[in-house]
Parts: C-alpha cells; sequence; structure tokens
C-alpha cells in the first residue's frame, strides 16, 4: 500500500486522512449515481400511471439533487487530494542537496503548473468514482445471486 500511496505523492501518514477523504467523496459519488439512476427508473416507469402522478415532480427533484450530487463530489475528491499532496509535499525535506540542473521554469508553466495537477487528481478521482460504481454494481448483482435483497 506505502508503494501506491508514493505513486500519488503521498509520502507521509499526515496526508493519508486526505486520501481517505478523497475516497470517501468518490464512494459517496457513486451511491449519488446509483440513487439518480433510480429516481430517473422510478419517474419513467410512473409517467402514465394516475397514481403516481403527484409524486414524479418529487422524484424529478431528488433526480437533479442526485445528479448534482454525483458530479460535483469527484471535484471535490480532486480538491481533497491536492490537499493531501500539499501536506505530503510540507513533510518532505531533501536529505541531500541535488547536483542536478534543470532548465528555469517559464512564468506560464508556474502559473500553469497547479491547473494541470488539478486536472490530473481530477481525472484520478473521475476515475476512482467509477470504480466505485463498477464495484457497488457487481456487488449488488452478487448480492442479487444469492438472493439477498438490498434495498
Amino acid at each position: 500500500m506505502s508503494i501506491a500511496l508514493t505513486q500519488f505523492g503521498f509520502r507521509n501518514k499526515r496526508s493519508l486522512p486526505w486520501l481517505l477523504l478523497a475516497l470517501v467523496c468518490m464512494l459517496a459519488s457513486a451511491y449519488c449515481f446509483f440513487g439518480w439512476m433510480g429516481a430517473v427508473g422510478r419517474i419513467s416507469g410512473w409517467i402514465g400511471l394516475p397514481q403516481y402522478e403527484p409524486q414524479i415532480p418529487r422524484l424529478e427533484t431528488q433526480a437533479r439533487v442526485w445528479l448534482a450530487l454525483a458530479f460535483t463530489l469527484p471535484f471535490v475528491a480532486a480538491l481533497v487530494l491536492s490537499f493531501g499532496k500539499r501536506a505530503a509535499e510540507e513533510q518532505s525535506v531533501p536529505a541531500s542537496p541535488t547536483s542536478l540542473t534543470y532548465r528555469p521554469e517559464s512564468a506560464t508553466e508556474k502559473r500553469l503548473a497547479p491547473i494541470f495537477q488539478y486536472l490530473g487528481q481530477l481525472v484520478i478521482a473521475f476515475l476512482g468514482t467509477l470504480c466505485f460504481v463498477v464495484g457497488l454494481f457487481l456487488l449488488e448483482l452478487l448480492l442479487h445471486k444469492h438472493g439477498i435483497r438490498s434495498g
């Protein structure tokens, strides 16, 4: 696990809570996705049935909230990942001076670096959310196969 943590810039235990919080945001986003799917499924199944017509506007509102949360939480997860990286960078101090020289960073590169880092973390957050969606779907299939109702 420590190799995976160092791969993404989490080198110390101070950044581990940020990583866990980001994972919780990704899992919550996946859960919200299934909440949205359930609301949309109920709406489409209830259209045309007079006994359920009054409940459809409430379900539409719920579907909008679920969808907004499903799309917003990966952005929050990416932001939390950047907090974890910042905590890791504050803790890491080079043991000895290095002798490598690099070309100086241009002003444009300095300004765009945080944006590209955030975009990379956003891709990680969306991929993590997608993995949680697939995992929850497979878990539901497994539970259904064994006759366990999940709700």
